[in-house]
């Protein structure tokens, strides 16, 4: 897939570093649809919009899978140890990962490494880290879970656009 300079559309992946999908970028699609011209994305990004949309929206799910409960607690653990008081123990520092967990359980593997090491350096207290967590991230979730929303709208609007002739 090229776009109008003939130059390869490519989105890295956050999940499998140094390889990359030749889709569209869900933001370049979205502002030439939001002129309200589909014949216009068609010209961009080609006529393949049928298999590049659906590429795009995969790509959009993928990066909005939640990471796994191992990674979680991979995470949390040393971000807890810094700031956990002297008197916690064992039990109540694993009751508050599974507390976390429950609380951040559908943020992305990346997000959450991004979140975490932002929590590692503001947070004092354990009260202070999911807040940490969540405010470091909550603009990229958004803006990710908002692309895949425009990448759904558009492939409605293409399912319902008359053929060419």
């Amino acid at each position: 897939m090229q776009d109008s300079s003939g130059h390869p559309i490519r989105v890295q992946l956050p999940t499998r570093p140094g390889q990359a999908l030749q889709v569209p970028p869900s933001r370049k699609l979205m502002k030439t649809w939001e002129w309200g011209n589909l014949a216009l994305i068609r010209r961009r990004f080609g006529t393949d919009l049928e298999t590049a949309v659906p590429a795009a929206i995969a790509l959009a799910e993928l990066q909005l899978s939640p990471a796994t409960p191992a990674e979680f607690e991979a995470r949390l653990t040393p971000v807890l140890s810094l700031c956990a008081p002297s008197g916690m123990g064992a039990a109540e520092r694993t009751q508050w990962i599974k507390a976390a967990i429950i609380m951040l359980g559908r943020i992305p593997s990346d997000l959450l490494a991004i979140g975490c090491l932002c929590a590692m350096e503001t947070s004092d207290h354990p009260s202070k880290i999911v807040p940490a967590i969540l405010k470091a991230i909550q603009e990229r979730w958004n803006a990710r879970k908002a692309d895949l929303a425009d990448l759904k709208r558009l492939a409605s609007a293409c399912e319902q656009e008359a053929p060419e002739f």
